[in-house]
C-alpha cells in the first residue's frame, strides 16, 4: 500500500513539473487550446486574435510547439532563421483554418 501511495505521489509530481514547464515556455496551460506565445529563431510570436482564418496562398511547416508532440506552426513563404523573420506564424486548428501568431518585436 505504501508503494502505491509513493507511486501516485511521484506521478503527480511529474505531471505538475511538465505542466509548469509548459506554462513557463508558452504562457498557457496545455488544455487551453494552444500556446499564447511561441519562440522561433530567437524571436517571440504572440497569439493574435481569436478567430481562425485561412492564410492567402500555400503554407510551409516550420516547427512544432512543444517539440515532437505539439501543434504544427506554418509560414506562408518558405523561411529560415538566417532570413528576415516573417511577421506572422500560423497554427493549424484543423479543416484548413489557422490561428495567427504575430511577431512581438526583436530578438
Amino acid at each position: 500500500m505504501r508503494g502505491l501511495a509513493l507511486g501516485c505521489i511521484a506521478a503527480a509530481v511529474c505531471v505538475a513539473a511538465i505542466t509548469l514547464g509548459y506554462r513557463s515556455a508558452y504562457w498557457s496551460f496545455p488544455w487551453n487550446g494552444g500556446p499564447d506565445r511561441v519562440k522561433w529563431c530567437e524571436r517571440t510570436y504572440l497569439r493574435h486574435g481569436s478567430e481562425p482564418l485561412s492564410p492567402s496562398g500555400p503554407v510551409a511547416a516550420i516547427l512544432r510547439a512543444p517539440p515532437l508532440v505539439g501543434d504544427r506552426f506554418y509560414v506562408t513563404t518558405p523561411a529560415r532563421c538566417r532570413d528576415v523573420a516573417p511577421t506572422l506564424l500560423y497554427r493549424d486548428v484543423g479543416e484548413g483554418r489557422y490561428e495567427a501568431y504575430a511577431l512581438s518585436g526583436g530578438p
